[in-house]
C-alpha cells in the first residue's frame, strides 16, 4: 500500500530529483528514507570504481605531501590513465 506525502526539501535536491525518471523517483526517495530511518546507508567499497578509489586516494597523498609526488603517487597516476571510468 502507498501513501502521498508532502515535504519541503532544498532546491538543489529537488532540481537533482528532476534528473530521476518519473517512474523511479518515488522509489528513490522511499529507498532514502528507509535507509535515513535504518541509520545509515550499508557502504561496501567493493562497489566503488577502482579509477575512483585511486583517484581519491592519489590527491590525498599529495596533499599530505604538499603536492610533491611520490613513488606511491606516480604509480596510482599511471593505474588512473589506464583504467576505463566504469571498470571496477
Amino acid at each position: 500500500m502507498k501513501t502521498i506525502i508532502t515535504a519541503s526539501v532544498k532546491t538543489s535536491t529537488a532540481q537533482a530529483l528532476q534528473n530521476v525518471t518519473k517512474g523511479n523517483r518515488s522509489n528513490v526517495v522511499c529507498r532514502a528514507i528507509s535507509e535515513y530511518l535504518k541509520q545509515g546507508i550499508e557502504f561496501n567499497v567493493q562497489d566503488v570504481p577502482t579509477k575512483r578509489l585511486a583517484s581519491v586516494l592519489m590527491a590525498r597523498l599529495q596533499s599530505e605531501n604538499n603536492w610533491q609526488h611520490t613513488p606511491l603517487s606516480l604509480g596510482l597516476w599511471e593505474l588512473i590513465q589506464t583504467l576505463d571510468d566504469d571498470k571496477i
